[in-house]
């Protein structure tokens, strides 16, 4: 399933797939998650004594399975440790029955045939998904194949959007191997684990064009390949390219949206807020980022927005869910969080929207989500922000979210 998309800007809708003074000092955040900026002619997640571990997915929950196996590989990356995560449950969690917002289906026993992809993964686990909380994840889907090989290094692999096309599959160079095609259709799900710049092209079903091939993990057992891996020539069309980082220290996400599809512009620079009523101990700040490089200034006030509690400067290489841990947690009484985003906009939820059995609900309240017009907060739950605005169309609320920690 592709995400539905749209952008917001000052003058249209179109549907595709605040700074005020403050006596608090901003400081620049530094992403702990480094990228290295070189990396080497091959590679493997296993080089770095990760352990593997083969899913056997369950009907046509290959993104679930692809999902959890990198998030798995990047926790024990990160972490050092192991975790083992269910396939199954996560397609359920997606797709949650008993919720009135967020991703639906028709057929609420559906979650194992429908299908999904990692940004759905990546709306809802940054949510919490047991004791765990997605904090970071990079969207490498138009990338470079070298930024796709810097962040398996830096992540413990990514997820890609595949040709599962029988036809393509042959044994070569002693091993399994796939060559796919832009005529093939993309309908699979994998992990892809590592690289090696001189695997031979003749070793395809049809000779690629160039040396090189990825290392990719599937979800049909260890039976299945070689031992559950093959080899993909970079010849290959990837798409929903996507790094999943979890982490678990965090206790509580305060949020009000329940997915990302939309962006809202009202200039160069976009000021959005949310309030949350939460009191605890404030720990980071969640949001997307809506374009590669994009600049963020983060300003966190009291709920009632009268004072400045601390702010941060952010700046990411790549689009995604991105977190920005407090340098000292806030004990805070309700918080809200102000974020300006430079370029593309801001991240909203947009329209409900539904297509092909399944759906997305969303809707928005008095004092919520705000946007910054001048020296002036608009309630996006006001019918009269978008005519304001001079947009047309649906925002919903705002993708920023609030992080705590017990």
């Amino acid at each position: 399933m592709k995400r539905k998309s749209l952008k917001l800007t000052a003058l249209l809708l179109t549907f595709v797939i605040l700074m005020t003074s403050c006596s608090v000092g901003r400081k620049k955040y530094k992403n702990y998650l480094e990228i290295p900026d070189d990396v080497p002619s091959s590679y493997s997640i296993f080089d770095e004594g990760i352990a593997r571990r083969v899913d056997n997915q369950v009907g046509g929950t290959c993104w679930a399975s692809a999902a959890t196996t990198v998030m798995e590989y990047g926790y024990s990356r990160i972490t050092r440790h192991t975790t083992q995560l269910d396939s199954t449950s996560l397609a359920f969690m997606v797709y949650n029955p008993h919720t009135t917002e967020g991703y639906y289906l028709d057929d609420r026993t559906g979650a194992y045939y429908i299908g999904g992809n990692s940004d759905l993964v990546v709306d809802i686990t940054s949510n919490g998904f047991g004791d765990y909380t997605l904090i970071d994840s990079c969207d490498l889907t138009d990338s470079a194949d070298e930024d796709i090989k810097r962040a398996i290094m830096a992540f413990g692999g990514v997820t890609a959007g595949i040709s599962d096309n029988q036809m393509n599959y042959t044994w070569g160079n002693g091993t399994y191997t796939m060559i796919g095609s832009e005529a093939d259709a993309v309908d699979h799900s994998v992990a892809i684990v590592g690289w090696d710049d001189s695997f031979p092209a003749d070793a395809f079903a049809t000779p690629a064009s160039q040396n090189g091939a990825w290392y990719v993990q599937n979800s049909y057992s260890r039976t299945w390949g070689d031992e559950g891996f093959y080899w993909v020539s970079y010849d290959t069309p990837l798409e929903n390219v996507r790094s999943l980082i979890l982490a678990n220290n965090y206790a509580y996400v305060a949020h009000h949206e329940s997915g990302y599809s939309a962006n809202l512009s009202t200039g160069n620079k976009t000021t959005v807020a949310n309030v949350f009523d939460r009191s605890g101990r404030l720990a980071a700040i969640g949001t997307y980022t809506t374009c590669s490089n994009q600049h963020l200034t983060i300003t966190i006030y009291d709920k009632d927005m009268d004072k400045v509690l601390d702010s941060y400067s952010a700046e990411f290489e790549f689009a995604g869910y991105h977190t920005v841990t407090l340098d000292e947690p806030l004990m805070v009484d309700g918080v809200a969080v102000a974020i300006t985003y430079s370029g593309a906009g801001a991240p909203v939820e947009g329209a409900c929207w539904h297509s092909g059995g399944s759906g997305f609900n969303a809707s928005i309240s008095e004092g919520q989500s705000f946007v910054r017009r001048g020296n002036e907060w608009l309630d996006l739950a006001d019918p009269g922000t978008p005519a304001t605005l001079g947009v047309q169309g649906t925002t919903n609320n705002v993708c920023i979210k609030a992080l705590y920690t017990s």
